[in-house]
């Protein structure tokens, strides 16, 4: 029987190891779930976008509808010729490629939705939301702190650094010494080799030996400047600094990835201000442009144009808001969360 009584740091240096690998592995599978959440966020953000667009078409070309119905009944007044009448019709018939092209865009934002979430095509499946804007305190130092502590990358390196550093130590343990302690006992009981009979219960029938004693068990060439050994811990050393290095820089990534997404989530929100009072002024100006249209004061290409801008105005102002919280979306990366 033998037990091993040290191993100057050998067997706890191992474990430690083993459990540096374990955490690592946690933290990539924590990754993985935050970057399904963003990715199942930018995908049903997509959607909403989508059906906002169809909405969007949709009202333009019933105002479209609208207006053919007007010059028809001028037409059959007499007022207007039968070539008012075609290019109003050539018109709405010209934009419902838009609303056949929205509403597949719809269609093809839904397969993507489900395929992000991993729901089967044929499930039904209710989607209930608006498209608005993602809360978002933008505090650019407790967002860079929290970057600085939350971004998987960062903590990886951090990971890494820590299984090398563990990792080395485990190294130098293997230039130490191996304590062992073992012990020996011999039994023979009684036998009369000469008539064969067994003597066991006889009294001094049975001898015993017990041996015991320790071994010490030193690399010697692990000491070595020129040894194996040592070009390991020189390689482990280089790593080290190596890592170390490739983590400032990750770290000046990071805080400029923080910043350009703050700096474009405001450019989106100055956007979205912007757009809001672009279809305000927008729609004034196309109530006022049908009431005068359906008086004959204007002609259907000047109707027309109005209702161009006001799809126009509506179509930036949604995308603005998209654009906002893709950006929020982009920031929750750069920070390493999924969510607020």
């Amino acid at each position: 029987m033998s037990q091993t009584l040290t191993t100057f740091g050998k067997t706890s240096g191992a474990i430690r190891l083993a459990e540096e690998a374990v955490t690592q592995a946690g933290l990539a599978l924590e990754e993985e779930r935050r970057k399904l959440a963003i990715q199942i966020e930018r995908a049903f953000y997509s959607y909403l976008l989508a059906k906002e667009v169809l909405a969007i078409n949709e009202e333009t070309f019933a105002g479209k509808e609208d207006a053919l119905g007007v010059v028809r009944t001028r037409f059959q007044a007499g007022v207007v010729s039968d070539f008012e009448v075609l290019r109003v019709e050539a018109d709405l018939e010209s934009f419902r490629a838009n609303v056949i092209s929205a509403a597949n865009g719809v269609r093809v934002a839904l397969l993507n939705l489900r395929n992000a979430i991993g729901i089967d095509e044929q499930a039904e499946v209710e989607l209930i939301g608006e498209l608005a804007k993602i809360p978002v305190k933008l505090d650019r130092d407790r967002l860079v702190a929290q970057a600085l502590a939350a971004k998987y990358e960062l903590a990886t390196f951090r990971k890494t650094m820590d299984i090398l550093r563990a990792q080395e130590r485990l190294n130098r343990s293997l230039r130490r010494p191996t304590l062992v302690a073992w012990a020996n006992y011999k039994v023979q009981s009684g036998f009369d080799r000469t008539t064969g009979e067994n003597l066991y219960f006889e009294s001094g029938a049975w001898d015993g030996t017990l041996t015991a004693g320790v071994n010490l068990v030193v690399p010697v060439s692990a000491h070595l400047p020129w040894s194996k050994e040592a070009a390991t811990l020189r390689k482990s050393g280089l790593q080290l600094q190596e890592l170390e290095l490739q983590y400032r820089d990750l770290t000046r990534g990071i805080r400029l990835a923080v910043e350009s997404s703050i700096l474009r989530i405001a450019e989106e929100e100055a956007k979205i201000a912007s757009g809001r009072k672009s279809v305000a002024l927008a729609q004034r100006l196309y109530d006022s442009a049908v009431i005068q249209y359906e008086g004959g004061y204007i002609a259907s290409t000047e109707l027309r144009d109005v209702q161009i801008s006001l799809n126009a105005a509506k179509l930036g102002y949604t995308q603005a808001i998209f654009g906002y919280n893709q950006n929020v979306l982009a920031l929750m990366d750069a920070v390493g969360v999924a969510g607020f």
